[in-house]
């Protein structure tokens, strides 16, 4: 587990105004991990426990959607997002479930915020920008020279300042540049019709946003951005994106590849291998199927193709230090 986030545990009781009453909501979190550890498949792979109380069920449900708009993990795969799903869903806030709500509902709570709005994508530029300018500042108080401009991010110039440059990929491939001015705590956003004004107030990884532009009322004012390397995990209240920050002076050669190797959705046993190697198989067709979780789960061909080689015989415990493996090597 790389980045580990959760909503301050020393702010566990609220108390909210509405209508001249008070009412109020307590945060509880369990957990037995920190950032830094590995989820092994020793133990129950139980991360956190989130649990709410409020005077109201309606207040209980807002708690634990502020709550989980506050929570990230990157580093392993969790069920973050499908839980803010659940706790979105019109039905489950009107009580209007039953034991086939998830089954009823499932393709809807499983969906993920592959599209990066807007405001996201420049929130999580400037979480970048403020990253970077820690680095350069730490990176002067180390060197022998802490006034030199080859340590420092100063975007000063004897005409306009010259903007910073943040380029991302989201989860669909989508690059975008942000192209930014800092003042301060302040920050424009030089979009292509207009500049967009924001102030930024950082607490740890979690960012105060207001915006000072009009016709942005629908844009959130609140936005954890976990970083690892190049991979970016913001959070929002409507969902959670992932981003890679892409090095503008890299150089990333493409090439064609026609064979690939396909992976366990999680450790497991492997109960049974359907083909052999040297089989030509359709798209869909099953290739084995490994038992995890109390689950079985099938490993499918992504598409027409043959296969190669089986990394794993039946009965065999398929595992690796990055909690996935790899179980066929496939040519299309």
């Amino acid at each position: 587990m790389h980045r580990l986030a959760f909503p301050d545990i020393f702010h566990k009781v609220k108390k909210i105004e509405d209508n001249n009453s008070q009412s109020w909501s307590s945060i509880r979190i369990d957990s037995g991990v920190e950032q830094g550890g590995e989820i092994s498949i020793h133990y129950d792979p139980l991360i956190a426990k989130l649990v709410v109380h409020a005077d109201s069920r309606k207040q209980a449900i807002r708690t634990m959607q502020n709550t989980l708009a506050q929570s990230g993990v990157l580093g392993v795969e969790t069920n973050l997002g499908f839980l803010q799903n659940i706790m979105q869903h019109p039905d489950f806030e009107a009580a209007k479930t039953d034991t086939l709500f998830v089954d009823s509902n499932l393709e809807s709570l499983l969906e993920e915020n592959h599209n990066s709005v807007d405001w996201v994508c420049w929130g999580t530029a400037i979480a970048c920008l403020l990253e970077d300018y820690a680095e350069s500042e730490t990176k002067a108080q180390e060197s022998m020279e802490p006034c030199s401009p080859w340590n420092s991010l100063n975007n000063w110039r004897t005409g306009p300042p010259e903007p910073h440059r943040v380029q991302l990929r989201n989860q669909q491939g989508t690059e975008t540049e942000v192209t930014i001015i800092k003042e301060n705590n302040s920050f424009r956003i030089l979009n292509e019709n207009a500049q967009i004004s924001v102030t930024v107030s950082a607490h740890e990884d979690l960012l105060d946003l207001t915006w000072h532009s009009s016709g942005l009322e629908e844009y959130g004012h609140h936005l954890l951005v976990l970083s690892h390397e190049s991979q970016l995990l913001a959070v929002h209240e409507d969902g959670r994106t992932l981003f890679t920050r892409l090095d503008p002076l890299a150089y990333e050669q493409s090439e064609e590849v026609s064979d690939f190797r396909l992976s366990a959705p999680m450790p497991g046993n492997v109960i049974r291998v359907l083909v052999k190697a040297g089989d030509e198989v359709s798209s869909g067709q099953p290739l084995l199927v490994m038992e995890a979780m109390k689950m079985e789960h099938t490993i499918r061909a992504p598409c027409p193709g043959i296969v190669q080689a089986f990394y794993y015989e039946s009965g065999v415990l398929a595992c690796n230090k990055c909690s996935s493996a790899w179980l066929v090597k496939y040519e299309e």
